[in-house]
């Protein structure tokens, strides 16, 4: 009878030797490990996975990214913490004592992933460009930003950002309007903030006849 298998808070798992036999996180064995042993193999062996370029595709078109450049960890810690966290489920508490496999706790920093993605705008879509800056001469020139067609990326974002796929070397993004991801108006604000400021700084070391 499951409802009277015994519970035991995490706090006792803590106590106990190893985790079950069988047990692993996004497919990292940690069965027989002790929790410090199994935080240390989840950090180490999901940081390989990240650390492989990820194909990413849209409407045919496709480019490559490495998570772990693009804002994507791994909490160690949180993902061994599946295995122990407390429960009064019946059925769960079985799984554990007898090998449960969980997915691990995966971040996504948006913003990161967002210039990831932005910055293969070329391949992902078409008709799309970014804003950027020039130079005339000492006069910044701004190039305006153009949307096209293909990679959506915020919406490809959100949803990666809630669910990233560990393990997959192949990720399928949200086709429809392309946007850029720098704006007419954050290449202004540059211009603006950094580089007329530093244009119209004063020359220093010039030689003076």
């Amino acid at each position: 009878d499951l409802h009277s298998f015994p519970t035991r808070r995490s706090s006792d798992l803590n106590l106990s030797a190893n985790l079950a036999p069988g047990s692993s996180i996004s497919g990292v064995a940690v069965g027989g490990m002790s929790l410090s042993e199994a935080r240390q193999a989840v950090a180490t062996q999901t940081q390989d996975v990240l650390d492989d370029p990820v194909t990413v595709t849209v409407n045919g078109s496709s480019a490559q990214i490495t998570p772990s450049k693009a804002g994507v960890s791994v909490d160690a810690e949180a993902s061994v913490e599946r295995l122990t966290r407390f429960t009064l489920n019946p059925a769960t508490i079985f799984n554990r004592f007898t090998g449960a496999k969980v997915d691990a706790v995966v971040n996504v920093d948006p913003v990161a992933l967002t210039g990831a993605l932005g910055s293969h705008l070329d391949e992902l879509a078409t008709g799309t460009a970014n804003a950027s800056v020039i130079l005339n001469g000492t006069t910044p020139v701004l190039i305006p930003a153009s949307a096209g067609n293909g990679v959506d990326i915020a919406a490809s974002v959100r949803r990666l950002t809630a669910n990233w796929p560990l393990g997959k070397t192949t990720i399928e993004l949200d086709a429809g309007q392309a946007r850029p991801t720098i704006t007419d108006a954050a290449a202004q604000a540059f211009i603006n903030d950094t580089l007329n400021p530093l244009l119209s700084a004063p020359q220093i070391g010039r030689a003076h006849v």
